[in-house]
């Protein structure tokens, strides 16, 4: 009686290794059926990931064109505003030393700039006319200020 075995033990204790056996079975079964189909998923996520990398970098090759465009235009600009502001200065002086022979009074005033025309044309006078535009602004005929709300109308009707 000491080696007596419990026969309902042993019993359901193999059942239970059988049952798993089978079902390691069944799924290595599924496993390799399924090894197809797995692979042509895998080479169909794997093709998404590239598309969507290539797309990316699309974006990020056009954004840098783009960047690189401004920049040039940026440059061409500033290049064309250094070139007309030599050429300006280029122009007051030939003025300068073609006018330093002229009087003054023949000086047409039209022909100078916005801040040229501020400037005294002789010692000790200024342009009032201009420093009063550039502190209050436009004004009409009538003296009133053009970019008022009130005096709109009168904006309209020039």
């Amino acid at each position: 009686m000491r080696h007596a075995r419990n026969n309902e033990l042993t019993d359901r204790r193999s059942a239970a290794a059988d049952a798993k056996a089978a079902l390691l079975t069944a799924y290595r079964a599924a496993k390799t059926a399924a090894e197809p189909s797995r692979s042509a998923r895998q080479a169909e996520r794997i093709s998404l990931v590239e598309a969507r990398e290539a797309r990316r970098a699309e974006r990020e090759r056009l954004k840098h064109e783009e960047r690189l465009r401004i920049e040039t235009l940026a440059v061409q600009e500033q290049a064309a505003t250094e070139a007309a502001a030599t050429a300006e200065v280029e122009a007051r002086r030939s003025a300068e030393n073609a006018g330093s022979r002229v009087s003054w009074k023949t000086r047409q005033p039209a022909r100078l700039s916005a801040t040229d025309a501020m400037l005294p044309a002789r010692p000790g006078r200024f342009n009032i006319q201009a420093l009063a535009f550039e502190w209050m602004g436009p004004r009409n005929r009538s003296g009133r200020d053009i970019k008022s709300r009130s005096n709109y109308s009168l904006l309209r009707s020039l």
